[in-house]
């Protein structure tokens, strides 16, 4: 068949009824376009998806790598080890999405409906998070090193274990979010809201967390070597009592802490 026509591929990975996906192709030969037509899996590296009504889709251990979802809908999509490096799903939707072991390594969804996704253990290191919906997201074990959260929402968000060294949380509002065990080291959580975030055990050394609303975090464990808190609001010696620091912990008028009786790794 000519490339000049409309080319019709199968994906025969998934165990359910054949799905199709109608690919264009641009003068290189390279698919530019892509239209949905139903539940699939399988490879697309480099596909235009954008806005598209992909809700339920399943794509798991597929290589979707650089490609464009942004403005789509992928609510309920099954996304589990996957390969979506460098791909842009902004201003899409996956609420509710399965993204658990995927690899989203430099991936972008700036301002993205994310409500309740689960992505356990997936690797969304310098991904970009700007303005989007993490409400009731869980993140559990996730990779996100050097990810970009500035302005990005959040209630009951779940970081439990996730490793954000050098994460950037500018601005972000994550109210009662759970970083249970989480490594921020050198993370940059200036102005964000974190009031009723559980924070015990979380590592913070040297910690950017000055203009923050800590009012009712529990720090409980937590390590503030070098981390400066000084211009932090809503922050008490008490809910420090459990928590640890050094003498670079800047803290505000008045807040005292105990010092660390052993250096934890970064």
């Amino acid at each position: 068949m000519s490339k000049a026509l409309p080319f019709l591929i199968a994906f025969a990975l998934a165990p359910i009824a054949q799905p199709v996906m109608a690919f264009t192709w641009d003068q290189r030969g390279k698919p530019s376009t892509v239209t949905f037509t139903g539940r699939f899996s399988g490879l697309c590296a480099g596909c235009d998806l954008s806005n598209r009504r992909m809700d339920n889709a399943h794509m798991s251990s597929g290589n979707f790598a650089g490609s464009n979802f942004s403005g789509s809908q992928l609510r309920s999509a099954e996304m589990t080890a996957g390969n979506f490096a460098g791909t842009r799903f902004d201003r899409g939707d996956l609420s509710s999405a399965e993204m658990n072991g995927s690899n989203f390594r430099g991936a972008s969804f700036v301002g993205t409906g994310m409500r309740a996704i689960e992505a356990a253990g997936a690797n969304f290191s310098g991904s970009d998070f700007a303005g989007a919906d993490l409400s009731n997201a869980e993140l559990i074990g996730a990779n996100l090193t050097g990810a970009k959260f500035g302005g990005t929402r959040g209630t009951n968000p779940d970081f439990s274990g996730a490793n954000m060294t050098g994460s950037m949380v500018m601005g972000a509002a994550f109210v009662n979010a759970d970083f249970t065990g989480a490594i921020m080291t050198r993370a940059n959580i200036e102005g964000a809201d974190l009031s009723r975030a559980d924070l015990t055990g979380v590592v913070l050394r040297d910690a950017r967390i000055s203009r923050t609303r800590l009012q009712g975090a529990d720090f409980t464990g937590a390590n503030l070597s070098g981390a400066d808190l000084s211009t932090a609001t809503g922050l008490t010696t008490r809910q420090l009592e459990d928590a640890c620091g050094d003498e670079a912990t800047a803290l505000p008028a008045g807040v005292t802490i105990r010092a660390c009786k052993t250096r934890r790794p970064r």
